[in-house]
């Protein structure tokens, strides 16, 4: 045993060597600030009323804790609740954790958790994971069950995302409309400053129930250009910056002063059609035209240089995988159908498009404007900061065409009912389908995994080809790279990160 503990050492100290890293360096050491260089900064960290994904998660997820938690592996684990069970199919008991207190010392108990299943009840942002909630009796101090309206397999996912964090019932009475700037929850991390456009900083909570960080504090950077995140990552100035440019990714990976991670994500990017348009909301033909002149292959791997996974279905496989959906790339059937809507002569359309938001978001829809044209469809492409153009789509007003993403907050297929449901929050396209939503509450009220799978592929086949609601463009591939200074640093499918372990070598 004595050689064999000897040997991983030794490997150890060699694989260290290997990087150009002493090994006195490789000894953990406590503290710290980790400087992360990112797209975009968050829009809002109030959980319940959240505006966007990506950043605002990651940050809402380390500041707050929900009743349970997906693991790495996609699995569900105790968090805030203990353990859990079903008494039927609509009640759900929770027994919680003893001894915990949010970040300014107001106890967390039953009460506290139901006081935050009303607020969720309340906020329309997550009625998309929450709108089945009927409320939330307490039965002492650390047991609260749960009513639901129907039977409703996500809830426990829905409860593990980010969106279902717990806030502190102190602060909701007396700072409520501050928690989109200052949430106060049981996290390992508090916010401590925040200058818009320049820095977000947290710093590790005293108070945290869990094992401490071994981190001081996170600086998230915003950089919305990714050739400037690249040259201040180069210069020192950051330990981690999220997605480089991806003709960048082979050099940094051959470089021995950093190391790029990679994990697939349960995030989708698509094009969508205003579906109360007059114009392509009418005319299925047009909008099925449009799918036929998108040639995905030629985005995924000349635009996105082959760091996404080509998307042939709107539900990303790693959710749940499906028979392909999206219609082929083919000119000539773009170019029959776009006759058949009547318009042989071509016709002008209005498109929509992020900037440093999604990998190569800008790129793609300059590319997707140059595939349209081939087949005689103009666009007037707008580029829009991440903060206006997000703002756009919850107005629900202004675009014919758009390029977006959503992510799978919760790994379950349910994830975008807020964005596709009849008066969903987040419905963008106006979209209003009787069978769509059938879908979708079958969906939900089935416990039968193999049954769900039916009902979600069909759903699917509703959506990109027999509606043509949306083109499918590619699956995200979650990248960072980092010096090699930081250790243990680990990237979530649900396009998280885990800094439970990590630290900084010096």
């Amino acid at each position: 045993m004595r050689r064999w503990i000897v040997g991983l050492v030794a490997a150890a100290v060699m694989a260290a060597l290997a990087l150009g890293v002493p090994p006195a360096a490789m000894s953990q050491r406590p503290g710290g600030t980790l400087r992360m260089g990112t797209g975009v900064e968050p829009l809002s960290l109030d959980p319940h009323h959240y505006r966007a994904g990506g950043i605002d998660l990651v940050v809402i997820s380390l500041v707050t804790d929900g009743l349970v938690w997906i693991d790495r592996s996609l699995k569900l684990v105790p968090r805030l609740a203990e353990s859990w069970e079903w008494v039927d199919t609509k009640t759900l008991r929770f027994k919680l954790r003893k001894g915990v207190v949010f970040s300014d010392g107001t106890p967390w108990n039953a009460e506290a958790a139901r006081l935050n299943f009303e607020r969720m009840m309340k906020a329309a942002e997550v009625q998309g994971f929450f709108g089945q909630l009927a409320g939330a009796d307490v039965v002492d101090d650390a047991t609260i069950l749960l009513r639901l309206k129907n039977p409703y397999a996500p809830i426990l996912r829905n409860l593990a995302a980010p969106v279902g964090g717990m806030l502190s019932p102190k602060a909701i009475r007396e700072q409520d409309r501050t928690m989109a700037r200052r949430p106060v929850g049981t996290g390992p991390f508090v916010v401590e400053e925040w200058l818009p456009r320049e820095r977000l900083v947290l710093a590790r909570n005293p108070r945290h129930w869990g094992t401490p960080p071994k981190l001081d504090r996170i600086q998230f950077r915003p950089f919305p250009e990714e050739s400037t995140r690249l040259l201040a990552f180069h210069a020192g100035e950051l330990d981690v910056i999220q997605n480089p440019v991806p003709s960048t990714v082979k050099a940094l990976e051959r470089d021995q002063r950093y190391q790029v991670l990679r994990v697939t994500q349960t995030r989708n990017l698509w094009m969508g059609f205003k579906m109360q348009d007059p114009l392509v909301g009418r005319n299925l033909k047009l909008r099925q035209a449009v799918a036929h002149a998108i040639n995905r292959t030629a985005l995924v791997r000349l635009v996105a240089e082959g760091l996404a996974i080509e998307a042939r279905s709107f539900f990303p496989t790693i959710v749940i995988p499906l028979p392909p959906s999206a219609y082929p790339y083919d000119t000539s059937a773009a170019k029959r159908l776009l006759a058949e809507a009547g318009f042989a002569q071509g016709v002008r359309l209005q498109l929509r498009a992020p900037q440093a938001r999604y990998l190569k978001d800008r790129e793609i829809a300059e590319a997707i404007q140059e595939q349209l044209k081939v087949v005689g469809i103009q666009t007037d492409l707008k580029i829009m900061e991440w903060g206006a153009f997000s703002q756009d789509l919850l107005k629900h007003e202004g675009q014919q065409l758009w390029i977006q993403g959503w992510g799978f907050l919760t790994g379950d297929p349910d994830a975008p009912r807020g964005l596709l449901y009849s008066g969903g929050p987040f419905n963008s396209f106006g979209l209003r389908n009787p069978r769509v939503d059938s879908l979708f509450d079958r969906g939900t009220t089935t416990l039968d995994e193999d049954q769900r799978k039916t009902i979600y592929a069909e759903l699917d086949r509703v959506l990109v080809r027999e509606e043509a609601v949306v083109v499918p463009i590619y699956f995200q591939v979650g990248f960072f790279a980092i010096t090699r200074k930081v250790r243990d640093l680990y990237l979530h499918p649900l396009e998280l990160i885990d800094v439970s372990t990590t630290w900084l070598s010096q």
